[in-house]
């Protein structure tokens, strides 16, 4: 996971911790759905604060969510983010029974109306409005996850230097030409070369494969590849991990490799 990367996130984060904030403190509840939209008659019969600061906490929840999400790539944990999904799948089920019991957001001791009167009226508007919340939730940790794999689909963006090959995008990293032992190009795609087990990288849907993989063949590996794409080019290191990278695109991998070899010889020579 690199820079950029890492900064989109959190400039995600930052606004949603301001508006839970906000929420907290019982203010900005036109930004609540479905109280926005009730009549008078209707809003008056909540607390409006008590559900300001329920939704300032689902929206902090988010925050911390996401910034675990980033933290687990950046440390570049594989199952973390299969955990982190779960725990969104339990907490979004948690809010849901939550909100809807025990009437937490209904004015209670009003005059003129008794607790049955009060639970039969908070249903359909309580449920209404965690509904709405749920789905809010969802829509921005669904943009989330799904940047994540736009993201990991791309791509790496490989840029090479007087001293080094740089790979971005995500698992990207910086490799010396003085740590390079040979780079050679072979003409078949990953998966005939051995693409092994992952051990933590991304996986995508099959075809996209990035960061840490262990092939019986090379043993531990990085991979930048398309498996099924060929040529591959192999960047062999002195005591750190081969380097294997490919395209989708054939001829560019060729011409990558070209500019790679042509970089590293004159170093050599």
């Amino acid at each position: 996971m690199d820079a950029v990367w890492i900064i989109v996130m959190f400039a995600c984060i930052v606004p949603i911790i301001a508006l839970g904030i906000l929420l907290l403190n019982g203010k900005g509840g036109f930004l609540v759905a479905g109280l926005n939209t009730m009549s008078a008659e209707k809003k008056a019969k909540y607390d409006i604060k008590a559900v300001c600061r329920y939704a300032g906490w689902l929206v902090l929840a988010i925050a911390l969510w996401l910034a675990l999400f980033t933290v687990g790539g950046i440390l570049r944990i594989s199952w973390w983010h299969y955990l982190m999904l779960a725990v969104l799948a339990v907490g979004l089920i948690g809010s849901i029974i939550y909100a809807n019991t025990g009437k937490r957001f209904y004015k209670k001791d009003r005059p003129g109306t008794s607790t049955a009167e009060d639970s039969e009226e908070a249903k359909p508007s309580t449920a209404k409005i965690t509904v709405i919340i749920a789905v809010a939730i969802s829509v921005i940790v669904t943009a989330a996850v799904g940047i994540m794999f736009y993201y990991g689909e791309s791509e790496a963006a490989i840029n090479v230097l007087d001293d080094s090959i740089q790979i971005r995008g995500m698992y990207g990293l910086s490799v010396d030409f003085a740590e390079i032992t040979n780079i050679s190009i072979v003409e078949n795609d990953m998966r005939s070369i051995g693409v092994g087990t992952r051990t933590n990288g991304f996986g995508g849907f099959g075809d996209t494969l990035k960061g840490t993989f262990h092939s019986e063949n090379h043993g531990a590996v990085l991979l930048f590849v398309r498996s099924s794409a060929s040529p591959t080019i192999h960047i062999e290191r002195d005591n750190s991990k081969d380097v294997f990278i490919s395209f989708q695109d054939g001829e560019r991998t060729r011409i990558l490799y070209d500019e790679m070899l042509r970089a590293f010889s004159s170093r050599v020579e």
